[in-house]
């Protein structure tokens, strides 16, 4: 297949973005939300998966159409600080993925 160049988008304010532009930008359904995060799921909601567990946003196939999209939110070295980060993630239908 032919391999595409992800587009990627740096967010300073997760708080402001996950409420006011992640459904504008990335609607809901048109992409599997996944969290890259490493294991240490203590006291968060989201319980991790394998990265092959995911199951993918169908998409089109078709001449010019993109196939499966995956939405990854990617944190800082180490993981994701606080555990009201992950939770917000949950909330807005990200998935926790672990190698």
């Amino acid at each position: 297949g032919d391999c595409r160049l992800p587009e990627v988008t740096v967010v300073r304010r997760l708080k402001i973005f996950l409420e006011d532009d992640l459904d504008r930008m990335f609607p809901e359904g048109g992409a599997a939300r996944v969290i890259a995060h490493p294991a240490r799921t203590q006291g968060s909601e989201l319980d991790p998966v394998r990265m092959r567990d995911v199951k993918l946003a169908a998409g089109g196939g078709g001449k010019g159409e993109l196939g499966p999209r995956i939405l990854l939110a990617v944190g800082p070295e180490g993981g994701w600080d606080e555990d009201y980060e992950l939770d917000m993630f949950s909330r807005h239908g990200f998935e926790l993925v672990t190698l």
